[in-house]
C-alpha cells in the first residue's frame, strides 16, 4: 500500500507538470494585439563608422558587416546606460555581432574574411564547433541610439494566470519536503543520480577535449550536482 500511494504520488507530481508547462505555454503563446497608436518603449543602440573611416576606402565593406552582423542593444535612456549593482555605478551597453559558422565564412569574399577571426572563446565544451567572430577595431565604429516603439501588444487572459498559480500551490504542497520526513524519498535520489552522472561524462569529455587542446585542465570547472538522502549536496 505504500508503494502504490508513492506511485500516486510521483504520477500526480508528473501530470501537475505537464499541466504547469501547458499553460506557460498557453500563456506564451496569447495573442498580440495591435495598439492604436505606436508606444515608445526604451532606446536601441547601433554600431555606426566613425566620421573619418567612413569616408576611407574600406568603408563599404566595414559597413556591409555592420548591417549584416551586427545586433543592436536596447536600453531604457538615450545614452545607453544601465547602472550595475555591482560596480554602483553607470556602465555603457554596446552592441555586438553574431558569429559565423565555419561553413558560411568559407563562402565569405576574401575582402569580408580579414575582419573576422576564429572564435575560441568556448574551445573546452565538448559541443564546441568552429565559429567566426567579427574582428573590427572597436576605435573605428561609433554608437547611436534610436527610439524604440511598441507597436503590440500581448493578450493577457488572467484566467490562465490564476489556474498557473494554483497549479504551482499545489505543486508545492505535495513535493516531498525535508521537512516532515527528513531524508529525500528515493525516487527523486534516483533522479538525481542520473543527472549527476550525466554531468560527470560531460565533464569528463570537456577534460579531454581541454587537454587535446593543450589547455590546463585545472581551468575546467567541474563539480558534483548529487543531492544526499539527508539533501545535501556534494
Amino acid at each position: 500500500m505504500k508503494r502504490n500511494r508513492k506511485e500516486e504520488l510521483k504520477k500526480e507530481l508528473l501530470r501537475l507538470e505537464m499541466k504547469k508547462w501547458d499553460l506557460r505555454s498557453s500563456i506564451n503563446n496569447q495573442a498580440l494585439v495591435k495598439y492604436d497608436t505606436p508606444v515608445p518603449y526604451g532606446w536601441h543602440g547601433f554600431w555606426v563608422l566613425r566620421d573619418d573611416i567612413s569616408r576611407s576606402p574600406e568603408a563599404e565593406i566595414l559597413q556591409y558587416i555592420l548591417d549584416t552582423y551586427g545586433v543592436y542593444t536596447w536600453s531604457r535612456r538615450k545614452d545607453l546606460k544601465y547602472r550595475c549593482p555591482r560596480l554602483k555605478k553607470l556602465v555603457d551597453m554596446v552592441p555586438s555581432f553574431r558569429n559565423i559558422s565555419e561553413s558560411v565564412y568559407d563562402e565569405l569574399d576574401s575582402k569580408v574574411k580579414k575582419y573576422f577571426i576564429l572564435d575560441t572563446s568556448n574551445k573546452t565544451k565538448a559541443w564546441y564547433r568552429p565559429t567566426y567572430k567579427v574582428d573590427i577595431p572597436l576605435w573605428k565604429l561609433d554608437t547611436t541610439s534610436v527610439k524604440y516603439y511598441k507597436t503590440h501588444y500581448q493578450e493577457h487572459d488572467e484566467l490562465l494566470y490564476q489556474e498557473l498559480n494554483e497549479v504551482e500551490f499545489t505543486i508545492l504542497n505535495i513535493t516531498p519536503a525535508p521537512w516532515g520526513s527528513y531524508n529525500a524519498p528515493k525516487w527523486w535520489r534516483k533522479v538525481k543520480r542520473a543527472e549527476s552522472k550525466t554531468k560527470n561524462r560531460i565533464d569528463d569529455r570537456n577534460m579531454i577535449v581541454a587537454y587535446n587542446s593543450g589547455l590546463d585542465i585545472d581551468d575546467i570547472d567541474t563539480y558534483a550536482d548529487y543531492c544526499t538522502s539527508s539533501w545535501h549536496y556534494w
